[in-house]
């Protein structure tokens, strides 16, 4: 058996209950300190209303899916760096072979003109005047 209020039960018993009677209807009550008030369900509510408050909503969480999901397209992803490294590179690589061309190129007509001045005498002084000509006055 329980804890019995003991005020309920002297009152059931000055009223005329049997002392088994009142101790059960006295046990059956609960104690003071174990019953809320209408103030403790206020502050309960109070309480509740609060935290749903402060709680996100399904609409929310679909925004903020939403934004992760327009962050996630907008960022570059590994994959998409080294695709652009490996243009880089390819557009690099042609770049300095098409240098290295241009510069074999000037090297073979700087050594046709030393030739032509340093090695050749009078006869590719007379060429290299006819190439000059040609090339300055077309």
């Amino acid at each position: 058996m329980g804890l019995i209020v003991s005020e309920v039960y002297d009152a059931l018993i000055e009223a005329g209950t049997s002392p088994e009677k009142a101790t059960a209807a006295a046990a059956a009550v609960p104690l003071a300190e174990n019953v809320a008030t209408k103030d403790d369900i206020a502050r309960i509510d109070a309480n509740i209303a609060g935290i749903r408050a402060e709680m996100a909503t399904k609409d929310d969480i679909a925004g903020i899916r939403a934004d992760i999901a327009r962050i996630d397209a907008s960022m570059a992803t590994k994959q998409d760096l080294a695709e652009a490294s490996m243009v880089a590179k390819q557009n690099l690589d042609e770049s300095n072979l098409a240098i290295k061309r241009q510069m074999t190129k000037i090297e073979k007509d700087i050594a046709v003109l030393k030739l032509a001045v340093f090695g050749g005498g009078s006869i590719m002084m007379g060429a290299l005047g006819t190439l000059l000509k040609l090339a300055l006055f077309p």
